[in-house]
């Protein structure tokens, strides 16, 4: 039964469950997570967090003892070479810490790019100015290392975020741009190539690292930077020279060329091979990648990173990655907390998710969450194309009101749900009320010999019926084994010997209120020196202290009580209607078997 009432109500909270669909018109689906949507989301997240990184290097060298007197070269001979670099990085926590290759922004004698700088444009200088040949001033300088002082310095370096960020430019003075503020934290550049910066940012897009385990060879890679190859303009917007450098000026240029200079680059490739040099685990990738792509994160579908750019080879077809579980001691060691979202980052990837979902109202919803965000971060000019878009799209067909049909149905649906729970009480209600005991009809499942023994005790385990309630005595188990012989009876029942001082059984029931209080006085019954749980001044005190027991019998024939004043007066015999049932009830109908308030059975009092 009880299973059976699980049952039904189980069905009864699953048809509830499903009229919120029901009203609503549609069925309700969840939204894509970045698995289901791949590399294209993951750009669409990732690219506001990757910024191009230029910096304005100065250096020079001296050439000890290398003229035929004996004296230096000095080249220049004043002043000092001057030249940009220009790599990339991808921001990693919301409060401005950037991840990039250490070639990008460490520049000094043990950046083997700007040594090679330094030593071609010297052997063009020394060149010109003693009539030689560049190539021989070069390999001279090269075969003679432990005479030349090579000195590079940083001048400075800016981060810069990307139009994914700000949108396309309508003016120079639109570009956002940060200085470096410091190197937290660096690698030898010939050896793991890793360092983490920092900027004066906060709550900016970033990006998560992705765990080893997750990366394999063969695995769809997208790396987002800005390669050289691709700064195809000029001053003027046209035909590209593959210069840079009007970003070290912006004003002096114009909209057009900085918006094209700080326009990402997406590649799409696969790991191709995974290896470890020198303890350093790196992957090797199909061509993702040129010359100012080093430092850029390359993403898995998820948008984690799972590396940045290196190096690559001569011939182009071999990029190299730093993995990131490299990055990730560095990030570490920085102190970086690379495992959460800031503000900007958590309501973007919602507004993002919104908009790719297949739920009803999901362009509706995005419309309204990119709005807000456009308008808390009014300089994320990025966010326009999609806002537009996700605002000519939610229609009233995206989000269309309730359905009548639906609602008459869900209606009806509820009704008749509602119908099953009442019924459902109801019927446990009834079932409760008629396992209840009832009166049954003289003799009926009681032994032959019932009615021709009034003094018959009720057996041992009768349960006391509810009060008021009739009963219809169950069948009763037999009675409790016999005491030794050397042991003085004790019968709990009604009617039967009782032992003074000997305690109730577990269990027993005994009469009260006045209607037990008077049968125990007509009956005379007493039990001396027993102690009972009744209230104090409910029942006459016997003269040994102890409270006299209603209702419990006595041998017919009058006992012998000792003479003392304060005992009551008993009657010395018992009215023909002195007749009481199991529960105390007073019975005044001789021949009735069955009390007519209790419904319980009826034994005969002992006559005195």
């Amino acid at each position: 039964m009880l299973r059976f009432v699980k049952v039904v109500l189980a069905m009864a909270l699953f048809m509830l469950a499903a009229f919120p669909a029901a009203l609503l018109g549609a069925p309700i689906a969840s939204a894509h997570s970045l698995d289901d949507v791949g590399a294209s989301q993951a750009v669409l997240l990732d690219s506001p967090a990757v910024v191009r990184i230029v910096g304005l290097v100065q250096g020079g060298l001296v050439c000890h003892a290398c003229l035929s007197d004996g004296s230096d070269i000095v080249s220049p001979q004043s002043g000092a070479f001057e030249w940009a670099v220009s790599g990339s990085g991808a921001f990693i926590s919301p409060d401005g810490y950037i991840l990039t290759a250490d070639h990008v922004v460490d520049h000094s004698a043990n950046n083997p790019g700007d040594v090679d700088f330094v030593l071609q444009a010297a052997s063009q200088d020394i060149g010109q100015r003693y009539g030689l040949d560049p190539n021989t001033v070069l390999s001279f300088l090269e075969n003679h290392a432990s005479q030349v002082d090579i000195i590079v310095q940083p001048v400075s370096q800016t981060v810069f975020l990307s139009t994914a960020y700000t949108g396309q430019l309508t003016t120079t003075g639109a570009a956002i741009s940060y200085p470096v503020t410091r190197i937290v934290v660096n690698s030898p550049v010939d050896q793991q190539d890793t360092a983490i910066i920092q900027v004066g940012a906060q709550d900016m897009p970033n990006l998560t690292l992705a765990q080893t385990s997750d990366v394999s060879v063969g695995e769809n890679i997208t790396a987002i930077a800005f390669p050289a190859d691709a700064d195809q303009v000029t001053a003027n917007g046209g035909a590209g020279t593959g210069d840079f450098t009007p970003l070290l000026n912006p004003s002096q240029s114009d909209a057009g060329t900085i918006s094209s200079l700080l326009t990402s680059t997406v590649e799409t490739g696969q790991i191709t091979s995974e290896k470890t040099a020198t303890g350093t685990l790196y992957y090797e990738t199909s061509a993702i990648a040129n010359h100012g792509s080093s430092g850029g994160p390359v993403v898995d579908d998820q948008g984690r990173i799972i590396g940045f750019v290196d190096q690559g080879s001569d011939t182009g077809r071999v990029v190299s990655l730093i993995s990131s579980s490299v990055a990730a001691s560095y990030v570490r060691q920085a102190g970086v907390t690379n495992s959460g979202k800031g503000t900007f980052e958590t309501a973007w990837t919602k507004a993002v998710d919104e908009y790719d979902a297949t739920s009803i109202c999901h362009f509706t919803n995005a419309a309204s969450d990119l709005s807000k965000l456009h308008t808390n971060y009014p300089q994320f000019g990025g966010i326009e194309p999609l806002l537009k878009n996700a605002q000519t799209k939610a229609t009233p067909s995206d989000c269309p009101p309730p359905n009548n049909s639906a609602l008459l149905i869900g209606g009806i649906g509820g009704g008749l749900v509602l119908i099953i729970l009442v019924t459902l009480v109801v019927f446990l209600l009834r079932r409760r009320k008629q396992a209840q005991p009832v009166p049954v009809a003289a003799g009926v499942g009681y032994p032959a010999s019932v009615g021709s023994q009034p003094n018959l005790p009720p057996p041992a385990g009768f349960s006391q019926p509810v009060s008021g309630q009739p009963s219809n005595p169950p069948m009763y188990p037999p009675g409790p084994a016999p005491l030794p012989p050397s042991t003085p009876s004790y019968n709990y029942g009604q009617g039967s010997a009782s032992m003074p001082g000997v305690p109730a059984q577990p269990g027993q029931a005994y009469p009260s209120g006045p209607q037990a209080y008077q049968a125990a006085q007509a009956s005379g019954a007493s039990s001396p020196g027993y102690s009972s749980p009744q209230v104090a001044g409910s029942m006459p005190m016997s003269p040994q202290g102890g409270i006299q027991q209603p209702g419990v019998g006595h041998p017919s024939g009058p006992p012998a009580y000792p003479s003392n004043p304060a005992l009551p007066a008993y009657p010395q015999s018992q009215p023909s209607a002195a007749r009481i049932c199991v529960n105390g009830h007073q019975v005044t109908e001789l021949a009735a078997l069955f009390c007519p308030e209790c419904g319980a059975p009826v034994h005969n009092v002992a006559y005195r």
